[in-house]
């Protein structure tokens, strides 16, 4: 994934729906940490049975249609942590059937 080192800092940084998006979630969320000063927040898919069934439904579409982009489900426990480690504690979390939605602020 190429990032642009030149990207200036923000106060606020919102993954809606993004991180679903790449292989590399990792990559993703820590080049987006590093670049947010007090609030992190995003969107992306619950790791549940039903979620991973159909992101390989659609990956499979995808594949038949020959697209190059597939979906990714990350695991949460994961993506908490590198959030964590950066210095961000959770303040807010929703959850719906495929969704999860969680909001961090820098200590």
């Amino acid at each position: 994934m190429a990032v642009d080192e030149n990207i200036d800092s923000a106060d606020i940084c919102i993954l809606d729906k993004v991180v679903c998006c790449y292989p590399d979630a990792q990559g993703l969320v820590q080049r987006s940490l590093a670049k947010t000063s007090r609030v992190y927040g995003l969107t992306y898919p619950r790791d549940r049975w039903f979620t991973r069934l159909g992101t390989g439904a659609i990956a499979c579409l995808l594949w038949l249609v020959r697209s190059n982009f597939r979906p990714y489900v990350h695991d949460p426990g994961q993506i908490e942590g590198w959030i964590s480690d950066e210095g961000f504690a959770k303040q807010f979390e929703n959850r719906t059937a495929a969704w999860l939605t969680q909001v961090y602020v820098k200590a």
